[in-house]
């Protein structure tokens, strides 16, 4: 325990995916309910992406502690930013969206791929 929050590890597997997941299924919501609701077919910009994945992080940041903070937000950044534009383009596509399938690519988009398998 570290401040009263759980302390997690960011070079344990299962932790570091726990993060991952969370950040493609935050990021999947958003972009459903940006696609869906107010049609912005082309997303968020760059600016207000960055703003709701801050937002997200913090509200998670809350209850845990990282031993390296810094890490485990920019992977969590970099996670929602890639989730949010691919779920984006399925949608927009017409293509089915499976979240499964989307956090296995953006692990592999960051260099993760095996933690998949673990």
């Amino acid at each position: 325990m570290h401040d009263g929050k759980p302390l997690h590890h960011i070079a344990d597997d299962h932790q570091r995916a726990a993060l991952i997941r969370l950040a493609v299924h935050k990021a999947v919501d958003q972009a459903r309910g940006d696609f869906f609701h107010v049609l912005l077919v082309e997303g968020l910009d760059d600016d207000s992406l960055t703003l709701f994945a801050r937002e997200e992080w913090d509200s998670f940041a809350r209850h845990v502690t990282f031993d390296y903070p810094r890490y485990a937000q920019t992977l969590f950044f970099r996670a929602y930013r890639s989730a949010y534009r691919a779920h984006l383009s399925r949608l927009a596509n017409g293509e089915p969206a499976s979240t499964s399938e989307l956090v296995a690519a953006i692990e592999e988009e960051i260099g993760l791929g095996s933690v998949a398998t673990g």
